[in-house]
């Protein structure tokens, strides 16, 4: 579901795949998808629009992340 949710990313290099990697275990959640892009300087919008993507997948899914 995270590749699927990269997958739906526009100026994302097409060449290198998403992958996922856990960065932080945390409380209530884990970090673990990774990207590469061609506009390294446009890095927090691309993540927080791939995180939107990741929670409407889940949705689609019927995946519930718990919040804390």
């Amino acid at each position: 579901m995270l590749r699927m949710a990269a997958g739906r990313m526009p100026g994302l290099r097409a060449t290198a795949r998403a992958f996922i990697l856990q960065k932080a275990p945390r409380d209530f959640c884990v970090t673990y998808v990774n990207v590469y892009c061609n506009r390294p300087q446009g890095m927090n919008r691309i993540y927080t629009d791939l995180y939107r993507n990741i929670l409407d997948v889940f949705n689609e899914c019927g995946v519930q992340i718990m919040k804390k």
